[in-house]
């Protein structure tokens, strides 16, 4: 199966969410986006999406079981100011914000779908050919899914996994 093409050239935010509140410009071009700010690089748009409660954190969730969980604390402020330090060319949150900020701020009622509606058109729509198996049941399941990877790994497949051992993404 081919490897999605990374858009190069970036995409526009306003394409990419249209329905978003855009602070401190009319538009402006996405090349990248980061969820973590000590990994934000000039022009990339940091996307502030919250840490998951610390009950949550080792568990593979669903976004329906995330929103079920308790509220997330607020973005810090230290990320902010390091996002912006970093040289972020825009950051996208969800309301309200608390603070005056010297570049772009890009509003959105959902930052969870606005952040994977971002990872998914620049890499261009990877779940387009994506092939997904599940397993499902209550016995062996587990290490059905492992022994499985490796078979589609020597076949000659990149596999990607979430179980509960863990996430793998095939690289």
């Amino acid at each position: 199966m081919p490897h999605p093409q990374i858009v190069q050239s970036g995409l526009p935010l306003r394409q990419l969410l249209p329905e978003a509140q855009i602070l401190g410009c009319s538009d402006l071009v996405v090349r990248r986006s980061v969820r973590d700010a000590r990994q934000v690089q000039p022009g990339d748009v940091w996307v502030a999406v919250p840490k998951p409660p610390k009950h949550l954190r080792c568990r593979v969730q669903s976004r329906k079981s995330y929103r079920l969980s308790p509220p997330s604390p607020p973005i810090s402020s230290k990320d902010l100011c390091l996002a912006v330090a970093r040289g972020a060319g825009a950051v996208v949150l969800q309301p309200p914000l608390n603070e005056d900020l010297p570049i772009p701020v890009v509003l959105v009622p959902d930052v969870w779908e606005a952040w994977g509606r971002i990872c998914h058109r620049l890499a261009s729509h990877p779940s387009k050919t994506l092939r997904v198996i599940a397993v499902t049941g209550r016995l062996a399941t587990t290490a059905t899914c492992w022994l499985l990877k490796q078979v589609l790994a020597q076949a000659g497949y990149r596999p990607g996994l979430v179980s509960p051992l863990g996430c793998f993404d095939g690289t």
